[in-house]
């Protein structure tokens, strides 16, 4: 999954409209960015104590990821702050590395040995 396209038009957005510089924008960048870890800890602990069903888990992260798209927009009742474009990047940045990692689990508990569909061909396919 690739998200830069996303990182790199924030980084637009934050220096162009909010005149941010760029040890700043990194900075806010990073820490959504840290988002991801957190939730990701979170999704591992919940899994582990058996509280939460892994499917459920990754339709609620890509149900997510359009919403806080909303949130990258200007509207009658949006400012459009810089804090609102990077909670929207935090969300969006944790939801869909942790659907993702999810998805690439579930392709490699489906792998097939000895066929095209083996775990060493989805991880050649994947990087």
């Amino acid at each position: 999954c690739s998200f830069g396209m996303l990182e790199v038009a924030t980084s637009f957005i934050l220096e162009q409209e909010f005149a941010w510089d760029v040890q700043a924008i990194g900075l806010g960048i990073a820490c959504s960015f840290g988002a991801t870890l957190i939730l990701g800890i979170f999704i591992i602990a919940a899994n582990q104590a058996s509280l939460v069903n892994q499917v459920s888990v990754l339709t609620i992260l890509v149900g997510l990821c359009p919403l806080a798209s909303l949130f990258l927009f200007r509207s009658s009742w949006l400012r459009g702050s810089a804090t609102q474009i990077l909670v929207a990047d935090a969300v969006i940045f944790a939801s869909m590395f942790n659907a993702c990692s999810l998805l690439e689990g579930f392709a490699i508990n489906s792998a097939i040995d000895g066929t095209l569909y083996c775990k060493g061909n989805f991880l050649a396919a994947v990087t």
